[in-house]
């Protein structure tokens, strides 16, 4: 979901995402990726940003045998 507020300066842009869990496919989750690279373009450099979300992270290293993925983009 993207929200645009508008006014005299710069623009204020709320983007909020529910990112999916390492049970997804690997597919739907390039799939929520696209959505919100689709959304930043309609974000101006000039624009101030909050990003909300659930990224559902996992950091560090997982038990012997658990297959999760960290998704880490830059």
């Amino acid at each position: 979901m993207l929200i645009k507020h508008r006014t005299d300066k710069s623009d204020l842009v709320v983007i909020k995402t529910h990112m999916p869990t390492s049970v997804y496919k690997d597919e739907d989750v390039e799939d929520v990726y696209e959505q919100l690279e689709e959304e930043m373009e309609n974000v101006k450099e000039s624009d101030n940003l909050i990003f909300l979300g659930d990224c559902n992270a996992v950091v560090g290293e997982g038990h012997e045998g658990d297959s999760r993925k960290i998704w880490i983009r830059s």
